[in-house]
């Protein structure tokens, strides 16, 4: 099966085989880094002057944060979510991260998986477990991918 092939929700996201979103058991409480740009300025500051000499403004990486949440009530339940998510979210090696995303479609972007914060585990037995998980685009440009 073809990387993304198994998106079919807007807001959902696959890396490595693994779908995150829709209740699976990952939901996406939200996103950032997909929409807007990063700029890397190369700008000289100016020692006995105010201000600095512009110099070329370049895209820096992209960073595309997922606020991912599960509603398992039981805990070795949770603790498998976890660790499954864990190894989608290995770190070390450029990979695909593909979303289903409203206006744009189908896209990717290729880059490493970089943080993947759990929140208080102690809310687990109450339903709700949080995670947040960074992703580094080292080339900021995302790829539509045509239906």
């Amino acid at each position: 099966m073809p990387a993304g092939d198994m998106l079919t929700a807007n807001y959902e996201h696959e890396i490595d085989a693994y779908l995150i979103g829709d209740d699976d058991p990952w939901c996406v409480d939200n996103v950032t880094g997909w929409v807007g740009s990063s700029v890397a300025a190369h700008d000289v500051d100016l020692d006995l002057a105010d201000g600095s000499v512009a110099a070329t403004d370049v895209r820096s990486a992209r960073v595309i944060t997922l606020e991912l949440y599960c509603t398992l009530a039981d805990d070795d339940e949770v603790f498998e979510a976890i660790d499954d998510l864990q190894q989608a979210w290995a770190i070390g090696t450029d990979v695909e991260l593909h979303a289903m995303l409203p206006h744009f479609g189908h896209v990717y972007v290729v880059g490493r998986c970089r943080d993947l914060a759990v929140a208080d585990l102690r809310d687990a037995p109450h339903g709700r477990v949080e995670v947040q998980a960074t992703f580094v685009a080292n080339d900021p440009t995302i790829h539509v991918v045509e239906p």
